[in-house]
């Protein structure tokens, strides 16, 4: 934060006031939601961390939200590119219900490239089925 004091014409000290928006503080968050094999059903766990984070992101005004989604190795790479995007606009749809602002989310799909844990083809890996909400200002 940044505060800069300004001196009255007598000489006393004294701070004009100061707009909220002038004292941002910056924002560097990442969570990741997990699913099910083949799913894009949020499980409870999910949920109460999106009902969390939408809050948090509400009540600290406007915040950059990158959602990206990802699949584990089991299926064909286009199957698993259209599902790391389902997962993504499932999260993303879930925080817009919340009361996130629908502009200020991004949403991308990786399918099964740059996994946690990688594996061979055709392998599932319960870690890589996921999506990072990432959360910047």
């Amino acid at each position: 934060f940044r505060r800069v004091l300004f001196r009255s014409s007598d000489g006393a000290g004294s701070a004009p006031p100061v707009s909220p928006s002038l004292l941002v503080e910056p924002i560097h968050r990442d969570l990741q939601v997990f699913f099910g094999s083949g799913s894009t059903d949020l499980d409870a766990d999910a949920e109460r961390l999106l009902r969390d984070t939408g809050e948090y992101i509400v009540g600290s005004g406007p915040v950059r939200v990158i959602v990206v989604g990802f699949a584990d190795r089991a299926g064909s790479t286009a199957y698993n590119d259209r599902l790391s995007e389902k997962r993504a606009r499932a999260v993303a749809d879930r925080l817009i219900l919340l009361g996130v602002d629908p502009k200020w989310i991004s949403i991308e799909w990786k399918g099964e490239r740059e996994p946690i844990a990688p594996t061979a083809d055709g392998q599932k890996e319960p870690l890589n089925r996921r999506v990072l909400v990432m959360l910047r200002r």
